[in-house]
């Protein structure tokens, strides 16, 4: 009996924890091999560019429109679609987590340093912090900003500038939640109620033919 509601207790402890999952990184020249059309403002988060949402853990969808464009040589980049259905790389970047990150890093190419600016938001789409971004020093001389939080916190991001710039890369850390649960998981779930369940059952019975 102390065994099995043991157990069961265990289960459903191990179920509940929200799992934090390894760094997501979200290339652009990678997905551009996916990529053919911009994304919408503020649409579901079923889809980020191309279909990698789960992957990358990122949906472009914030409240710009996202595109990919060719920076030449095979390295790509995203951009903010102008109102015009233009890539002109001056219109932000933005997009919404699959879940709430501690970190984000990012890449942006080719501008100033001071010129660009990376906010962070909560789920209310309050902002929780800003950084501006440093001198070239990225991969193919791109700037680079990054902001640590104390918690996992973070639910939106913007990259914004005035300043020709593209974003080449995203890397999240420390993200819990987002997730659909494996099947695997939703087993060990239902199995570890029905468990708690079944001792619970067996305790009444008990009780009841003392």
């Amino acid at each position: 009996m102390i065994r099995m509601t043991a157990l069961a207790t265990a289960l459903l402890v191990t179920t509940s924890v929200p799992a934090v999952a390894a760094p997501m990184v979200t290339d652009a020249t990678v997905l551009a091999t996916t990529i053919i059309t911009p994304t919408p403002p503020f649409g579901a988060l079923t889809e980020a560019v191309g279909a990698q949402t789960v992957g990358t853990g990122i949906d472009f969808t914030f409240g710009n429109v996202e595109g990919i464009f060719d920076d030449g040589g095979g390295v790509y980049g995203f951009c903010g679609i102008s109102a015009g259905g233009i890539c002109t790389l001056e219109d932000d970047v933005d997009g919404a987590i699959v879940g709430l990150a501690k970190s984000i890093y990012a890449e942006a190419g080719f501008s100033s340093a001071g010129t660009l600016t990376l906010s962070v938001y909560d789920s209310g789409m309050t902002l929780l912090a800003s950084a501006l971004n440093g001198p070239p020093l990225g991969v193919y001389g791109r700037t680079t900003f990054s902001i640590v939080r104390p918690t996992s916190d973070i639910a939106y991001f913007r990259i914004s500038g005035s300043d020709s710039y593209g974003v080449n890369q995203i890397v999240l850390d420390g993200v819990v939640g987002g997730a659909i649960p494996e099947p695997a998981t939703w087993a060990m779930m239902i199995g570890g109620f029905a468990l708690a369940g079944a001792a619970l059952r067996r305790r009444k019975m008990a009780v009841s033919f003392a």
